[in-house]
């Protein structure tokens, strides 16, 4: 069975001081406005990138730099993460601001803050005791780390017993489409840029039937639509998607579909043509340009597709639509609360706050216990027609 991530841990990440849940197959992750929803992605996506393409990319090259990640003035932050494996328990990578001299006329004056982190520690969690992987240090000035040194995560030589998480982390997939990004031509991006090409890119034999799966979903939210299908067209490097509708004349063309009609296409095509080896599915706001009889619905298929993939899911959200759904449980709703130290988190399940305990005690629907401690709105009166 592949892993499962049953636990996430954060200390200075960006706006949490401190910052830790449980998860299981679905977490909806809910908050108000700059409460550090993306954030708390972020950091999955973060250590997902140092898998993949290395602490450096993920920290300069996909990020402004290590000071855009931790928290307020702090000089070090640290991911922790357990899993169900009884092997592989779990993986800490703690980094801390590097320095770099300031050189002038060939000699050293000082030193600044250097973009890349260093690696404070780097451990593995296994059934007999902790594993500390050594760091791989590339340039010292005196008696300061510059630049970000290799990752054991990202190394080629990590030991075959410790491949697991390193598999897990690489099997993250983020999804979040931008439609106007959407229709403009270029390099795939976390925005979808250049979708139509990235479609292109896949044979017949994955599209076919992934547009097959997605017609009957996409009629049904958008019943404008009731036949998706696509052709090629230049050099086979990008494809136009259309429906015809014998009912009326002329070929509808994605060109001309809202912003919410390509959003939905592209969060179905991305759930659709998922790698095998995806671990976790991470989606911002789902409910963006939908209706909320359409809203209600999405916890229902999101289970189907965990289920049939048999990967995780953490979902950000604004809507009580999609969180008042019956299949969701207290201890699947992560309620991020902004204070004055940082962002805190708490899972309704285990919320102390009296008020939260009310209402998921007595089986309100949890948009309710929500409300009770995030609740903003405009005030009346405070427009000054003048």
């Amino acid at each position: 069975m592949p892993m499962k991530l049953t636990h996430v841990e954060l200390r200075n990440w960006r706006n949490f001081a401190h910052i830790e849940f449980d998860l299981n197959t679905r977490l909806f992750i809910v908050g108000p406005n700059a409460s550090g929803k993306s954030n708390l992605l972020d950091a999955l996506r973060f250590i997902s990138d140092v898998a993949n393409a290395g602490l450096n990319e993920a920290s300069t090259k996909k990020r402004d730099s290590f000071r855009s990640i931790v928290h307020g003035n702090a000089e070090e932050c640290t991911l922790a993460f357990k899993f169900d494996n009884s092997a592989l328990q779990g993986y800490e990578l703690s980094l801390e601001q590097g320095y770099e001299p300031v050189i002038y006329d060939g000699e050293e004056v000082g030193e600044e803050l250097a973009d890349n982190p260093y690696i404070k520690a780097e451990d593995i969690f296994t059934a007999d005791g902790n594993v500390h992987l050594p760091s791989q240090v590339t340039h010292i000035w005196g008696r300061k780390v510059v630049f970000a040194h290799e990752t054991a995560l990202q190394s080629a030589t990590l030991s075959n017993s410790f491949k697991g998480i390193r598999d897990y982390f690489t099997g993250i997939h983020y999804i979040h489409p931008n439609p106007k990004k959407m229709l403009e031509r270029g390099r795939y991006d976390e925005h979808a840029t250049g979708f139509t090409q990235r479609v292109a890119s896949r044979p017949d034999a994955v599209l076919e039937p992934a547009i097959a799966r997605i017609r009957p979903i996409l009629a049904s939210i958008v019943p404008e639509i009731p036949r998706l299908s696509y052709v090629r067209i230049g050099a086979n490097d990008d494809i136009i998607f259309y429906s015809d509708d014998p009912q009326k004349p002329g070929v509808f063309t994605h060109m001309r579909f809202s912003e919410g009609t390509l959003r939905i296409l592209g969060i179905l095509f991305e759930l659709a043509t998922l790698p095998k080896d995806t671990s976790l599915v991470l989606i911002e706001e789902p409910e963006l340009f939908m209706q909320p009889s359409v809203v209600r619905s999405l916890p229902d298929f999101f289970a189907a597709v965990a289920a049939d993939r048999n990967v995780q899911m953490i979902i950000t959200t604004h809507s009580p639509d999609l969180i008042d759904n019956e299949l969701i449980r207290p201890d699947q709703v992560l309620m991020l609360e902004p204070t004055d130290t940082g962002t805190k988190g708490t899972l309704l399940s285990e919320s102390q706050d009296p008020r939260v305990r009310s209402f998921v005690e007595t089986g309100f629907p949890l948009s309710d216990a929500v409300d009770s401690v995030n609740r903003r709105q405009i005030p009346l009166g405070i427009w000054d027609h003048r």
